[in-house]
């Protein structure tokens, strides 16, 4: 073409007025672009002359129309972004030369202005996609042309990149080929040159106005919007919130602001933004707050006068009373609408600021009204807080009250007991109710003011209170009943603060009060009750019980239900209040005179209300006496139990024998029928009573007990069931956790023949279910019996115990009947089909064996169980003889009896074995990925009983005795041979032979059988390899073996284990083929494999190391290479759980190895770790890892190799930074470490020592740069290495006790924490200080102060050394104490540090958990050390010092006592 024959034809056509410069020809981009390709083509500048022309058209036309507008044409950019970002090579001249000027001519602002307005029109994925090659292009224009930008100009930018991402949504990650992120690189690049531009402004006021005029409601969806997950997305919302707050909050503004620094135009611009879009607005206030606190609180040098007359502590006033104006200021927008759940979570956040900031002072009237405000809402929101449809509401406002408490206790302390009765009805306490009132409970036992909490407490459940509900009294009962001021965690914590905090002058006045709240309300029950039987004595029943509810509001007179509710509830607290008074603090004139006005209160109220309930006539419809009997019932019955009361029971012989009469009624209600049945056991407990009545009474209740009913715990959800089936559950409850060793010893035999049964008759099964799901949070009778078959009690009961298993005895004499032999080798015709109740009936009573002791069972009960129990094994095993499959949980319970039975008596010989076996054998389970875990564990139990089995043949082998065992051989090696043939393979016949070969090569020497059954050994050894052979074939040289296929685990595993046989077999070994260099190739190479078949990699690596063993001795090294290769790559693609089977795999294999063997090996792992090359930091993990695993299973004969390869590591490692600066690297090193140091001890020489050291001081030394998070493990390990050479090494420690003492000093300086708001300099004064594994921000806890603490009192503990040839016996048990003793004050020199330092502190839990050490460590030093070390310190270090010393002084044991 004409354009591109000279350079004058194509800067002609680019300045050409038409586009395309010729009719018909090309754009002029394309002739741009095709000029720029062609390096052939020479144009003086032409990079300087292309970038010209792309800038000015970008700039001129920025204002066409979208679809001829070349900011949206990606032709355009990305012709600009590989013209800046190639070398022009024709073009001598740099970049900056050339492209400056032309910035200066063009202006780029307006170019960014309009391609973010065009492209808010534009789908998210196209304007995406548009920002990588204009992310490229601003990376090289943007920096340059910056500097000529006014501010104003760089906020329009910003203004316009805000309002694209907030219309847009952009995804800041995600992906899509990173495109999100171009987006975000944009958006930070305007956003970090407008902050630089703000910051040296002089026209802050100006930025100020335009900023909340225009941009103030883009910003604030910005800052809404969700940011993605990684830092880079966090870091642009971070930047994008500071640009504005530096905006807004800057000093220029805050001075013009007013008196309170909180400027009318923000006001305005908030409140617009409110109107329109309050979700944004509303989500970023409480973050607005908190910055103009930060703002205030960083310029109040320049804000507030700073006069010599004015005290620090006016300036802080200031500071509290601006904050809280623009608290009040952000509380305004929320509205007072009590609906919007996000308006309460802002209100939340906005009080949190305010207490963290410290914001609000008593003296702050205004302030104190606006808080009181937001705590007036939420007093209103509680009105319907017994509503479930506002339970959502009820925590946010409980939430509010919450941080009201945090902030001043007194701001609504006044309205206590208005919330205190609205709170008594929340449905669902959940943790937000239980937060507030812990937190008062906490400001009145700070105070010492438990008595009115008390009182108020008390007076929440007054009947004015109770009937604001709108709801019947037994309505209001059962809500007032499981709400939060009854819940057992609050009243747990009220007990303890009673107990703690209340003085012993208040003890008598706390007393009377709450009894007199008690006498009240019972007295107002009765006169109520006297008063509706005088008004309503005439008329049928039902008709009374209807004019009643009609007249009694009318006439205003009190109601009986009313008043029971108020006294059953009252009564609850009062009784947790005085079974919790402090008697032993006060006198005894004065504990007597409580105890007389107790006795007095409950003596005028027990016989009363519990003759009044326990009345014959009519006892169904007096709903009220009975609830009041009740709870007069549960107090006397408290008070009688509490030992620190001394309260003699009420009960007479005409109480108890109404009592007794009235548990035996279907009319009594539940509620009542348990308070008397617990009452009238304590009094059989105390003799008073007879107990044959009282037991036969209550095992009858509880024999009504129907399965699947349940109980939840509460006394009150009694009396909802109309049928009562949850008073035989707790019944139960009540026996089995509380008076089970009275039943054990007053109860009749057949009493206790009827409780065995109904022990027996549990459904463990769904107790069991229910307890590992947790599916259920009720008590069944299941659920309690399996609970006590759990306690030890139990089975100390001997009447009980014999009983029991009498019953057990008599279930299971049935199976007496069948003999073994003929149940397991009948003919099928014979075997009748087994119902499922007989299975069940079989199997249950040796469910219940299963949670007996075995040293409770005598040696002849045990054998008989035994005997019966196989006998019901071949029972329920019938199905397998006839083809089916048998049910697995039945057949699991009988065998895993078996099996611990077969365990305990050490001996499996028993008739039938044989049969028995082979019975176990022809278990049909197939492979399947779906088994079940009781068919998995019915699996593992069926080998382990196999196992026994066979090793009791091959001990009788041994003694001469082959039959057993020949016969055992020949049906693994047969029934091998025939599953392996079928379609559908069993489990069992696998598992077993698998189990065979593990003993026999494990535990015995082919020497040890006859040369009869050592060719029975050799047939099966070439019966399974002929199986299995052709399997590795196919595996080893084809790629049809699928992942999913189970079967490759399994000959893969029976694989492995025929090389080990082979080995044990003493055969040839030349003939055997190599695949486990194959096997390992296929690995690596197929992904699906790796992932879905992770035992594959235990299994080849199994294989590879039997080849190893196999291998010929000149091969033998290449092999021991290719494990440590193998087990590098395994570690890569490997979870953790495949990684402990091979870890396992090799510790067993590894103890086989000959010893130039294992020493190749760890030579070939530190040549590795030593020279790394290309290792990725995992393989150098795996390296490491594979190293102390190896040592840890160490041949006999390695000692010199495990010692040399020690050393060589520890010198590695202390002198490699590498191994100290990786995190994941660091954690496997200090692992090596701690193995060896903890597990042989023997090991470590002193030449050792000093790189440990050298390791722990690398570890614990100050740095520069740190991790992003703390890593606590790495405290926890090398304190256990420490305290570990301390125990078992000290004679080693003895030498180089000036290391110890430094260790310590650095672990003690690494638990410090910085001080809040520290400057930038100050920060890094203290963070340099701790080790890389700290982050700053997240300091350690007390659990690592407490192991420290731990190590420093080790160093008192005396201890035997563990060296290779001493004996304990020829050892003195010593401890560091006395050789310590010269260095512990330069220990103690470093908590003292940490104390005094200025820019740091320790937290108390720390301090606290601290202590004992510090103490073990005074204890070292004594007095003439102390007083040595008090002349070198500073006056805060003596204070220190001697606050140290006396505490150590109080706990300290002078030989008194």
């Amino acid at each position: 073409m004409t354009t591109t024959q000279s350079a004058q034809a194509f800067i002609r056509a680019l300045k050409a007025p038409s586009d395309p410069p010729e009719a018909g020809g090309l754009p002029k981009i394309d002739i741009a672009r095709r000029a720029w390709d062609d390096n052939t083509f020479y144009v003086p500048n032409k990079a300087e002359a292309i970038v010209d022309w792309l800038l000015t058209r970008l700039l001129k036309d920025k204002s066409k129309a979208r679809d001829v507008n070349p900011i949206l044409d990606a032709r355009y950019w990305n012709l600009l972004s590989d013209i800046l970002l190639s070398s022009d090579l024709t073009n001598t001249r740099g970049i900056k030369a050339w492209l400056v000027p032309i910035l200066n001519r063009v202006p780029v602002a307006p170019v960014i202005v309009a391609f973010f307005s065009l492209l808010q029109a534009d789908s998210p994925n196209t304007s995406l996609e548009l920002f990588g090659p204009v992310c490229q292009c601003l990376s090289v224009i943007w920096p340059l042309s910056v500097p000529k930008f006014t501010p104003e100009t760089l906020l329009e930018c910003l203004g316009a990149a805000l309002t694209f991402a907030s219309t847009c949504e952009i995804s800041l990650s995600g992906p899509e080929a990173g495109t999100g992120q171009h987006a975000t690189r944009v958006v930070r690049l305007i956003v970090s040159s407008y902050r630089s531009s703000l910051a040296n402004a002089s026209n802050k006021k100006k930025l100020y106005s335009a900023f909340l005029k225009t941009h103030l409601l883009p910003w604030l969806r910005c800052v809404y919007l969700k940011a993605g997950p990684s830092d880079f997305d966090q870091g642009l919302k971070t930047d994008v919130f500071s640009a504005g707050i530096e905006t807004v909050f800057n000093l220029d503004i805050l001075r013009q602001a007013g008196e309170l620094y909180c400027d009318n135009a923000l006001k305005e611009a908030l409140a617009r933004a409110t109107s329109g879009t309050a979700q944004e607005t509303l989500s970023v206030i409480p973050r607005l707050l908190q910055a103009f606190v930060h703002a205030i609180k960083r310029h109040r040098g320049a804000l507030f006068s700073q006069g010599s007359h004015q005290a620090p502590a006016d300036t802080a006033r200031q500071v509290q009373a601006s904050g809280m104006a623009f608290f009040s200021l952000c509380n305004s927008l929320l509205g007072s609408s009590d609906d919007n759940l996000q308006s309460w979570q802002m209100r939340i956040d906005l009080l949190s600021v305010v207490q963290a900031e410290n914001l609000y002072y008593t003296e702050d009237e205004p302030a104190a009204g606006v808080l009181r405000q937001s705590g007036k809402l939420a007093m209103d929101a509680l009105k319907q807080a017994w509503q479930k449809e506002h339970a959502e509401r009820t925590q946010k406002a409980l939430d509010v009250l919450a941080a009201l408490v945090r902030i001043d206790y007194d701001l609504m302390s006044p309205t206590l007991p208005t919330i205190l009765p609205r709170l008594a009805m929340v449905p669902q306490g959940g943790l937000s109710v239980l937060t507030y009132l812990g937190l008062v409970l906490d400001h009145h036992a700070k105070i010492r003011s438990m008595l009115p909490f008390m009182l108020q407490l008390l007076d929440a459940f007054s009947t004015p209170w109770l009937q604001n509900t709108e709801e019947l009294p037994r309505t209001v009962y059962q809500l007032a009943s499981s709400g939060p001021l009854l819940f057992p965690t609050f009243l747990d914590r009220l007990a303890k603060a009673v107990h703690t905090y209340l003085t012993p002058g208040q003890l008598a006045e706390t007393a009377d009060a709450i009894l007199e709240k008690l006498r009240t309300a019972y007295d107002e029950f009765t006169e109520a009750q006297a008063q509706a039987a005088a008004d309503f004595g005439d008329g049928s029943r039902k008709k009374r019980k209807k004019d009643r509810r009609e007249s009694l509001p009318a006439t205003g007179q009190a109601d009986p239900d009313w008043a029971a509710v108020k006294f059953s509830l009252l009564s609850q607290v009062v009784v947790l209040c005085l079974t919790s008074l402090p008697l032993h603090t006060v006198l005894d004139d004065v504990r007597q005179n409580v105890q007389h006005a107790i006795r007095e209160a409950i003596t005028a109220i027990l016989p009363t209300a519990v003759t009044s309930a326990c009345r014959g006539e009519e006892r169904r419809h007096t709903w009220a006496a009975q609830l009041v009997g009740a709870a007069a019932l549960r107090v006397h019955y408290s008070l009688v139990t509490a030992r620190r009361i001394q309260f003699d029971s009420l009960c007479d012989k005409n109480l108890r024998s109404v009592m007794l009469d009235a548990v035996k009624s279907e009319e009594t209600m539940p509620q009542l029928s348990l308070e008397m049945y617990r009452t009238l056991l304590n009094e059989v407990d105390r003799e008073t009573c007879d107990s044959s009545d009282v037991f036969d009474s209550m095992i009858t209740r509880a024999e009504r007990y129907q399965h699947g009913g349940g109980w939840n715990g509460r006394s009150h959800s009694l009396d909802v069931d109309a049928n009562h089936s949850q008073l035989p559950v707790a019944l139960l409850h009540l026996i089995f956790e509380r008076w089970l060793p009275l039943l054990d010893a007053r109860a009749s035999p057949d009493q206790l023949k009827r409780l065995a049964k109904l022990t027996l008759s549990s459904s463990s099964k769904d107790a069991v279910h229910n307890v590992i799901r947790g599916t259920t949070h009720e008590l069944t009778a299941s659920i309690v019996l399996t609970r006590a078959l759990h306690n030890a009690q139990l089975w100390e009961l001997h009447r009980l115990r014999d009983t029991i298993l009498a019953e057990v005895h008599g279930r299971t004499a049935t199976l007496d009947s069948d003999d073994l032999q003929n149940l397991l080798s009948g003919p099928k015709r014979a075997m009748k089909q087994v119902a499922s109740s007989e299975v069940t009936e079989s199997t249950a009573p040796f469910e219940f064996l299963l949670y007996a002791p075995s040293e409770y069972l005598l040696r002849g009960s045990r054998t008989d169980f035994l005997r019966r129990a196989l006998s019901a094994d071949a029972i329920v095993g019938r199905p397998i003889r006839s083809g089916a499959s048998p049910e697995s949980r039945p057949l699991l319970i009988v065998r895993e009896f078996i099996r611990r039975t077969l365990l305990y008596h050490g001996n499996v010989e028993h008739q039938g074995s044989k049969e028995y076996v082979h019975h176990l054998i022809d278990t049909p389970l197939t492979p399947s990925e779906s088994l079940s875990d009781t068919q998995q564990r019915l699996v593992e139990v069926t080998v382990d009983l196999v196992g026994l089995h066979i090793s009791f043949f091959l001990k009788s082998a041994k003694k001469g005795e082959d039959e057993l065992i020949a016969g055992l051989i020949r049906t693994l090696g047969e029934s091998f041979t025939a599953d392996s043939s079928k379609a559908n393979r069993t489990l069992i016949p696998r598992h077993c032979l698998l189990r065979f070969l593990d003993i026999v090569t494990s535990d015995y020497n082919l020497t040890d059988f006859s040369e009869e059954l050592r060719n029975t050994l050799l047939r099966l050894h070439e019966q399974i390899r002929t199986t299995t052979l052709p399997f590795m074939l196919r595996l080893a040289s084809n790629d049809d073996v699928k992942s999913s296929d189970q079967e490759n685990d399994d000959m893969l595993n029976i694989w492995s284990h025929v090389l080990a046989f082979r080995r044990w077999l003493r055969l040839d070994l030349s003939d055997s083929p190599v695949f486990g260099g194959k096997l390992i190739g296929r690995l690596i190479s197929d992904a699906d494999v790796l992932h879905q078949r992770s035992a594959l990699y235990v299994h080849v690596l199994a294989v590879l190391l039997q080849e190893t063993h196999l291998s010929a001795p000149t091969n033998r090294n290449l092999h021991l290479d290719c494990v440590v290769a193998a087990y590098v790559t395994f570690s890569r693609k490997c979870d953790a759980n495949t990684l402990s089977a091979i870890h396992l795999h090799l510790s067993t294999v590894c103890k086989g190895f000959a010893s130039a063997d294992f020493g190749y090996v760890l030579d070939t792992i530190y040549n590795a770790l030593s020279n790394p090359g290309n290792f990725s930091t995992q393989d150098m993990d795996s390296l490491v890892r594979l190293s102390y695993v190896l040592m840890m299973s160490a041949p006999e004969g390695t000692l010199k190799a495990n010692q040399s390869h020690t050393v060589r590591c520890l010198n590695l490692f202390a002198h490699r930074k590498q191994f100290t600066t990786v995190p994941s690297l660091r954690r496997e090193v200090m692992e090596f470490v701690s193995r060896n140091t903890n597990d042989r001890p023997a090991l470590i020489r002193e030449t050792d020592l000093s790189s440990v050291w050298s390791l722990m001081g690398t570890l614990l030394a100050g740095t520069d740069s740190h991790d992003e998070t703390t890593d606590p493990a790495v405290f926890q390990q090398v304190v256990g290495t420490v305290s570990a050479l301390v125990r078992l090494r000290r004679d080693l420690v003895l030498l180089t006790l000036p290391h110890l003492g430094m260790v310590l000093r650095l672990l003690i300086l690494s638990l410090r924490s910085l001080r809040p708001q520290l400057g930038k300099k100050q920060s890094k004064l203290v963070t340099d200080t701790l080790p890389q594994w700290i982050e700053p921000g997240a300091p350690l806890g007390a659990e690592d102060s407490k192991a420290l603490a731990r190590l420093m009192t080790t160093l008192t503990t005396k201890t035997l050394v563990r060296t290779h040839g001493t004996s304990a016996q020829e050892q003195k048990p010593e401890s560091l104490a006395r050789p310590f003793s010269k260095h512990a004050a330069y220990v103690l020199t470093a908590y003292i540090q940490a104390m005094n330092d200025p820019l740091c502190f320790m937290s108390a839990p720390i301090r606290r958990e601290l202590q004992p050490g510090l103490f073990a460590l005074c204890d070292m030093m004594g007095e003439h050390d102390r007083d040595a070390m008090m002349v070198t310190l500073d006056a805060g270090g003596k204070a220190t010092l001697k606050a140290l010393w006396r505490e150590y002084e109080k706990q300290r044991y002078v030989g008194k006592g």
